[in-house]
């Protein structure tokens, strides 16, 4: 599949993983335009921030094992990663799923069980992570993460505007107000400031 394919299909989770998030915002089109400029800035960061950790390996081979129903399948995209050709990283791989293993039994009967695992959940890892291409790299995305990641510098973005904004209009705020307070008070003092000019007119 191309890169934008898989960055398509990767936004189409969000954008649905979006929705009912968007009708908390006064502004749909402004924090549709944030996503659309920063989506894959935050993922290439996300990514690095995880780089040579064996998580990113991890869920990379539960999302494309959860692409398959037979055993041998998934425990031959499990064998395609040189990391977990080796028996103790397999184990530890085992670990992170929340399997124990003795260390006596054999490289294959570990593989098997955790084949088996994959198997039972496929429907869970196929939903929570999402296959993203960068040049010839694939990553096991959390579509929800992003999400999460995404909201989170909005807020941030957002609310540092109006604070500009209501320092230009020397307008008092607290720290504790969000971004859609702060908005109110702008919107507030400029209809008043409108008001004063219309009766000071008639005034005159």
């Amino acid at each position: 599949m191309e890169d934008r394919n898989f960055k398509d299909d990767l936004k189409s989770a969000l954008f649905s993983a979006f929705e009912n998030e968007l009708n908390n915002y006064v502004s749909q089109r402004g924090i549709q335009k944030y996503f659309d400029v920063n989506i894959d800035k935050i993922i290439s960061e996300n990514i690095k921030r995880l780089d040579n950790d064996k998580r990113l390996i991890y869920k990379k081979v539960l999302r494309k094992g959860s692409e398959y129903i037979k055993i041998s399948s998934i425990a031959n995209i499990i064998k395609s990663e040189p990391l977990l050709r080796d028996k103790n990283e397999l184990i530890f791989f085992g670990k992170y799923l929340n399997m124990n293993f003795n260390k006596n039994i054999s490289y294959n009967q570990i593989l098997k069980r955790i084949s088996r695992y994959i198997k039972k959940n496929r429907e869970e890892y196929s939903k929570k992570y999402f296959i993203y291409r960068i040049k010839d790299e694939e990553y096991a995305i959390e579509p929800n993460f992003i999400k999460e990641e995404i909201l989170n510098r909005y807020k941030k973005k957002t609310k540092n505007d109006m604070i500009s904004i209501a320092k230009l209009l020397n307008i008092n705020i607290s720290t504790d107000d969000n971004a859609e307070n702060i908005r109110r008070k702008i919107i507030s003092f400029i209809v008043k400031e409108k008001l004063k000019n219309i009766n000071s007119s008639r005034i005159k």
